[in-house]
This record gives structure tokens, sequence and C-alpha cells, in this order.
């Protein structure tokens, strides 16, 4: 299967989620993605923000630094979208009143800052709104004093990703529910709003390591990997397959997704070949004059493949 979705950063002066939605839904694509950063703290960094895309400077003390383009100098080019991203589901609730055939999805959502129980309810809530065509991205997150600030530990932060995803999926199975791990514990409870789909919103593992193939078959419903290089894709297709024939999972039941810019239909078919079942092109945050063009290009992409 081919599916063609789009991603953007929403915030208050770009195209608002509803108005995106409807024109994704309107040119035939699969589905729409947002992103998730609660904040970002500031303790580490210099200079201000004060363009899109400018410049700011990170202390790299402790060896501790965020992804992203670096000069020789430690000059990292941090985007402002990043500050200024709304938040993924109340955008996915907006989306979902006015579309009625996409799938609305996180890439990424950070689970771990989020109360588990708060965030099942939020989920199957959301699950039944759209009619349940929630997809979570999710991820462990990658700046340590973003975790810090919501009582996560660093090191520990795929472990306790791990324990939510199975507690909510306790709660949205169990009439009466309880989960007692590492991180995660609560006694027997009534939660009785449970998702449209059993089993819930599915999980895709929104990382490229080699361990994050393990994590994905043990416990996600498919892969949502950001940019790597393509001998780095190919070799994590080979690592996954080799945990699902152990685990006993076939590779048919994963959804395969990346989040990545689509220039050309040539692109495209060598991502497809590779084994992606959805494309997700990254669009630059604009108007909706901006966003209508690039929508556009990415349709003809989409038509040629169709």
């Amino acid at each position: 299967m081919r599916n063609f979705g789009c991603f953007m950063f929403p915030t208050h002066d770009t195209i608002q989620p509803a108005e995106l939605a409807i024109l994704v839904e309107e040119r035939g694509f699969e589905s729409l993605f947002f992103p998730e950063h609660t904040h970002i703290p500031i303790a580490r960094w210099t200079g201000e923000p004060a363009a899109l895309n400018g410049t700011m400077t990170m202390s790299t003390e402790g060896g501790l630094r965020p992804y992203g383009r670096y000069t020789e100098n430690d000059t990292f080019t941090f985007a402002y979208e990043y500050l200024a991203a709304y938040d993924p589901f109340i955008s996915i609730a907006a989306a979902a009143t006015v579309t009625q055939q996409i799938k609305l999805g996180t890439a990424i959502s950070l689970i771990n800052e989020h109360h588990v129980i708060t965030l099942a309810k939020e989920l199957a809530t959301l699950d039944r709104i759209s009619q349940g065509r929630v997809i979570i991205g999710f991820g462990g997150g990658w700046f340590p004093d973003e975790m810090a600030n919501h009582g996560i530990e660093f090191k520990d932060r795929w472990k306790i990703a791990r324990e939510r995803i199975l507690a909510m999926r306790q709660l949205w199975s169990q009439k009466e529910a309880e989960f007692h791990g590492e991180f995660i514990n609560f006694d027997k409870c009534w939660m009785d709003v449970k998702p449209m789909r059993k089993g819930g919103p599915p999980f895709l593992m929104g990382a490229g390591s080699k361990v994050a193939c393990k994590r994905l078959v043990e416990y996600c419903d498919g892969w949502l990997v950001p940019p790597i290089p393509n001998d780095e894709l190919r070799a994590r297709f080979a690592l996954i397959r080799e945990e699902a024939d152990r685990a006993g999972r076939p590779m048919e039941s994963f959804d395969f997704s990346t989040l990545t810019s689509v220039p050309s239909v040539e692109r495209a078919e060598e991502l497809f070949e590779m084994g992606f079942t959805r494309l997700i092109h990254f669009m630059q945050p604009g108007t909706e004059s901006d966003i209508v063009r690039e929508l556009d290009r990415y349709a003809e992409i989409a038509e040629k493949l169709s």
C-alpha cells in the first residue's frame, strides 16, 4: 500500500490546523501529522530566537547537545516553531471536526511529558471524536532539560515510554484496569472512555537507532522514522525483520512511515521500494498561499504513483 501524508508545525502565524486539514483532505492525501514540544528550557541557551530559524548557541557542558545543524563554533540553528508549536492533540481535535477521511497523528508526541491516565483519556476521546482516525507517533525525547522539567530522568525515558504505552492499553481494554511497573503504578480503577478501535490508536516508534528496532517489535504497532541515510534505513529494515521473525510477528502487521522531504517521484519510489507504506512530507510552516503551492506540488507526485 502506498499512502501519502503531510506534516507541519502549526503556530499562531501559520495556516491553522482545521484549515490545513481541509486542504489536505481535498487533495486526497491519506493523513496529516503535527509535532509536539511543551516548551524549550533556556538555561543552556544564549541569544534569542528572534527570527524564524534564528541562530542560538548552546553550552555543551556535560556533552549534552540537541539534534540539529552545527557550525564549527557550535552554533546551532534552532527553528522558532519548536517554541511556538500548538498542542498537537488540540490541533488534531480541530482537524477532526472538519474532515471525514484523513488520518490524524503526531510526529512525534513526547508521551512522557503527560500524566499517563490523563493522556489515555485524551487519546481515547480523540479516537472517538475522529471516528477511529488517530495515529500516535511517539518518541522518548531528545532534550534532557525539557524532560527534566517534567520529572523524567533522561536515561530512563524509553523504559518509561514503554510502561506508559502498556498502561494505556490496559486502561483502554479493561473494565477495571491496573498497572504496576517500575515507573508507572496505579491500582484498580474505572475509566470507561474507551477508544473506538480495539486496542486503541496505534503507536509508531519515532526513532531510527538500532535499539529502536527491538523496541518497535516488542511493544509498538509500527515505525515512524525521521530522515536518516538510505544505507541506514535498509539496515534498520533488516534488523526489524530479524526481530519480527524472532517474535513471530509478520512484517505486514507493521505500519512503516517516514517523516521526510519528498521532492520527487524518484525519491518517493525509492522510499516505497525500501518498505515504507506511508510517506509523510515535511512542509515548512507557512500561510495558506504558501501551503497550497506545496500541497499541489506534492499532490502531483502522489497522483503519478497512485
